[in-house]
Order: C-alpha cells, then structure tokens, then sequence
C-alpha cells in the first residue's frame, strides 16, 4: 500500500501540467495565430519630394568609395531607402524584390519604369546628380509610402518619426 501511495502522490502535479500544456495548445490554435499576419510593425517616414516614403535605412557610397549597392524592394519599402553618392559618377544599383508582388522600380527625371517580379532581381546604372537627388519610388505602391531618393552628400540626411 505504501508503494502504491508513492506513485499516485505525484499524480495530481502530472495531470495538472498536462492540463496547462493542453490549455496552451488549444489557445494557441484558437487564437487564429498563423491565420493572419497581425498589424504591420510600426513603421517611420521620411519626406522624400513633399511625400512620406517608409524609411528602411541609408546606403552611404562616398566612403570607402562604393561604386553600387543592393537595394532590397520588399512590400511597401525599399532597403535602404536613400542611397548617398559622389557627385557626378554613375552608381550600380541591384534591385532584388523580396516581397511577395511584382515591385517596379521608376525615377521619372530619368525615364526609368522597370518591374521586377517576385523573387527576381534587376541591376541599373544610374547618375548621381551635381545637385539635389533624384526621387524614385515603386509605381504600384507609391501612396503605401514605397519611395525613396538618390542624394549627392549635399542634400541634408532623412530624419526618420515614428508614424502616426
């Protein structure tokens, strides 16, 4: 009997764990989790051209001298979303969309209109402007704040606020 007594002792912890693991496990999958993505983190916005573009970072090509940079174009941003160059030289930018959609990548001061499909990637060479910067953006998702800029040092660094 006292053996009995001793194995039994420890059975109400046992199945009260048990109780708490199926309780988690079925919260868990009622929760809808998996089901949908939730809110989107929270994001921050620069203005490029009087637009908000979602800011993901700057590239700086000035130093060391870089000649080109990736730029990942994911849903809804471009990373990173300013590229700095040195005045007047040709950068080499390789577009690689690693969102879910078809992302296009325009600048309209150079005639540039390029769709890069899901997956894939695109190179261009582009002029870094004597003054100013050039604006590019995705044309399918400009007004979800898809867009960034080309600058030459001049142009003062993005200054990045939490959204609203």
């Amino acid at each position: 009997m006292n053996d009995g007594w001793r194995k039994m002792r420890g059975m109400p912890l046992v199945l009260g764990l048990l109780g708490l693991l199926g309780f988690a496990i079925l919260g868990s999958a009622c929760s809808g989790s998996g089901a949908s993505p939730g809110p989107p983190p929270e994001l921050h916005t620069i203005d490029v051209a009087g637009e908000a573009a979602n800011y993901h970072g700057t590239t700086d090509l000035q130093t060391p001298k870089l000649s080109g940079a990736d730029v990942a174009m994911e849903d809804y941003f471009f990373t990173p979303t300013v590229v700095v160059g040195v005045p007047e030289t040709e950068i080499e930018l390789t577009l690689r969309n690693e969102g879910t959609a078809t992302h296009n990548f325009s600048i309209e001061d150079l005639d540039i209109d390029t769709d890069v499909p899901a997956g894939e990637a695109r190179t261009l060479s582009l002029p870094v402007p004597r003054i100013g910067g050039y604006v590019f953006f995705c044309k399918y998702f400009a007004a979800s704040g898809m867009r960034g800029a080309i600058n030459n040092p001049s142009e003062p660094a993005p200054t990045a606020t939490p959204a609203p």
